[in-house]
């Protein structure tokens, strides 16, 4: 990805190689011994790198101790002994951390990598052109924002490597769930992804932390403690897609996009006999034109109801006409009007509670497939009491199909009658 972006995130669970993986990478740059398989970015000469860990502790015993193994043994961590140019510069400050240390490069000049930390002031990070950053773990957002500051220059590189034990925070969200900018990208690695953990050791380690940490620290999700939304495990609603009977009834829930937010709609199928809702399809498009997403809607089955919110009585600026007629125009099956609850109201806390008992008790699936739709999941919270109004598209047209869940329907049959229909006739036969 690093021959691709000049922003990276990788967030993973604890003890799963983030730290590891990150030494790894700043080894090849820092001396130029690229493995073969090697397809990343590529620096073709000596360069200026900055790593840094949360504390001055953290740096020591964390970066440094991975890059350059344990003081009195320097040269026993990623960097080998061979290309250290001499010991290190200690610094001032805390006994055993390194201040700076000189790498031989493969091209004969000298690499030098400065180590930092979060807990330094911000005007210690803004200094001379840099090439490569490495954060391992999350970096403020001033102290992330003067270290690409020192990458302009250089057209330089940085990376993160991180457990999201701050949730939803500015950092990163401008990876994940979308990166904000295509200069940017992510990678999440989660429990099963780590191969040097025995799956007999699972179940404890899960069990170990508090619940509201445990997607953060086994799945690299980040954490957003007492919250969330929905109370219930992705794993619990989740569930491999199969072929639906054709007997159960069918609705898509849509919202509007408009400005920053995509247009999103969800295909419901009801199994009555269960009173149980599958999620079967998730759609999610940043498009200005109602006319493709009227299209994607008709290719589930133009005979599909769809529930959309209220918003859709808004007139357009152009012809006057709402937007639910413009779906209308273009063949989709509007129902007759907004999504309400039973007693005619279109609050949203009803609705979240309808879905939630559905989840807790088993009432409510989701195909597994449905990556954007679990992404939304996992990053629906509140703060402060309130639904946080951020990528939650899909969210929102899952509430209003499950609130119309009853307007849900079945292809209707249409008989062929017989050119002529004598007395004899059985209706039966067809």
């Amino acid at each position: 990805m690093g021959a691709r972006k000049h922003e990276r995130l990788f967030m993973a669970g604890n003890q799963q190689g983030k730290s590891k993986s990150g030494a790894a990478e700043l080894c090849y740059h820092i001396t130029g011994m690229y493995p073969v398989w090697w397809t990343g970015y590529r620096f073709e000469r000596p360069i200026s790198a900055w790593v840094s860990g949360v504390t001055n502790r953290k740096t020591r015993d964390v970066v440094q101790f991975r890059l350059l193994g344990r003081r009195g043994r320097f040269g026993t961590g990623e960097i080998p002994k061979a290309a250290l140019v001499e010991e290190p510069v200690m610094s001032r400050g805390l006994s055993g951390l390194v201040d700076h240390v000189e790498i031989t490069h493969v091209t004969g000049g000298k690499s030098r990598i400065a180590f930092m930390s979060y807990d330094m002031d911000v005007d210690a990070w803004a200094s001379d052109s840099i090439d490569l950053i490495w954060f391992d773990e999350e970096p403020p957002e001033p102290i992330y924002n003067e270290g690409l500051a020192r990458l302009t220059a250089t057209g330089g590189r940085c990376y993160i490597t991180a457990t999201p034990l701050k949730g939803m925070s500015s950092v990163i969200r401008a990876f994940y769930p979308h990166p904000t900018s295509p200069h940017r990208g992510f990678v999440r690695m989660g429990l099963k992804d780590a191969k040097h953990i025995k799956a007999k050791d699972h179940e404890r380690l899960l069990a170990q932390y508090p619940a509201h940490e445990r997607t953060a620290r086994t799945e690299g999700i980040p954490i957003l403690g007492s919250g969330l939304v929905y109370s219930t495990p992705e794993e619990a609603i989740a569930v491999e897609p199969f072929k639906v009977p054709s007997h159960w009834p069918a609705l898509i829930g849509l919202d509007l996009g408009g400005g920053d937010h995509p247009t999103a709609w969800v295909d419901l199928r009801w199994d009555r006999d269960g009173d149980v809702i599958y999620l079967t399809h998730a759609y999610k498009v940043k498009n200005p034109q109602i006319a493709v997403h009227a299209s994607a809607i008709r290719l589930r089955g133009q005979w599909i109801p769809v529930a959309w919110p209220h918003d859709a009585n808004v007139q357009s600026r152009g012809d006057g006409r709402t937007f639910a007629n413009m779906y209308r125009d273009e063949g989709v099956k509007m129902l007759s009007t907004h999504a309400v609850h039973s007693d005619g109201t279109n609050h949203v806390e009803p609705g979240i509670q309808k879905i939630d008992d559905r989840m807790a008790t088993g009432r409510f699936k989701v195909f597994s497939h449905l990556t954007p739709w679990f992404d939304e999941f996992r990053t629906y919270h509140r703060k402060e009491g309130k639904i946080v109004k951020e990528f939650d598209d899909l969210m929102d047209a899952t509430r209003y199909g499950v609130m119309m869940v009853s307007n849900a329907r079945t292809p209707s049959l249409t008989v062929r009658m017989p050119e002529t229909v004598g007395m004899d006739w059985d209706p039966l036969s067809l």
